[in-house]
């Protein structure tokens, strides 16, 4: 599940900003929370709004507010207005009220460690509510909201190159990488052909040496109602049940020629 966001209000003298930041199904991403801050606040308060099936896990503050005395996030979810779920993130009481703990250039202030979804998506995380007391008028006063994305991916994924370059009327092998941090045991994928294109051979790496099944169906097969043509890769059997033969990061199980 990446967060990248852009202040509504890049131009002001100060705003908050978040990166766009991608993590697994079920793991936790630590997104860091940047201020740019050329005046020096006393206080400040953040409501993160959560969508659904993300959840805050903890909040952890930066060296830039070491010298809060006072540093709370809400540790329950609340709802505003707009029925939006959000928690609160409360920084006040600077030890040195003329040089505030958190003022110069952006940097993070805190770091939000989100709980991800078991659903693959992109799930919007939004900061509103932005509040500070700025010395010496301590008069409440705004920053724009800001907003950034997770991307929540699957720990078991498949990826081949997104292009490869082939002479007209010869063959091209192409590989095909598995990321398995759940340690399969079988995989079945169907290779989809545009017309013109045709599949000649699939060969197994050492990754996939341990498998007891491994077959390419010899016919093209064709999917019902858009009648999408396609053969159908099978491997199975993994002879090590505890520690799959395909287990760990993204490598190469077989290279398909086409």
């Amino acid at each position: 599940m990446c967060i990248s966001a852009v202040s509504a209000n890049a131009q002001s003298d100060y705003y908050i900003s978040m990166p766009d930041v991608t993590g697994h199904s079920g793991d936790t991403v630590t997104v860091p929370v940047n201020l740019n801050n050329s005046g020096g606040v006393l206080s400040m308060q953040v409501d993160v709004i959560l969508p659904d099936g993300v959840d805050i896990i903890t909040v952890e503050r930066g060296e830039r507010i070491a010298d809060a005395d006072y540093f709370e996030y809400g540790v329950e979810d609340h709802y505003n207005s707009d029925n939006e779920r959000y928690r609160r993130i409360i920084v006040s009481n600077l030890q040195n009220y003329m040089a505030s703990a958190i003022t110069g250039n952006e940097g993070p202030i805190y770091y939000i460690t989100f709980q991800l979804p078991e659903e693959d998506g992109i799930y919007p995380i939004q900061l509103k509510n932005i509040q500070y007391f700025n010395p010496p008028t301590y008069v409440i006063e705004y920053i724009a909201d800001a907003s950034a994305n997770i991307t929540v991916q699957s720990n078991t994924y498949v990826t081949m190159p997104e292009v490869v370059e082939a002479l007209s009327g010869k063959n091209v092998t192409i590989p095909v990488s598995l990321n398995n941090d759940g340690d399969i045991h079988s995989l079945q994928v169907d290779v989809f052909l545009p017309d013109g294109v045709d599949l000649v051979t699939v060969e197994g790496t050492e990754r996939i040496a341990a498998a007891d099944f491994f077959n390419v169906a010899q016919d093209d097969q064709y999917t019902e109602g858009d009648s999408l043509r396609y053969r159908r890769i099978h491997l199975g059997q993994i002879y090590n049940y505890t520690t799959s033969a395909i287990s760990g990061n993204e490598g190469v199980i077989y290279n398909i020629t086409f």
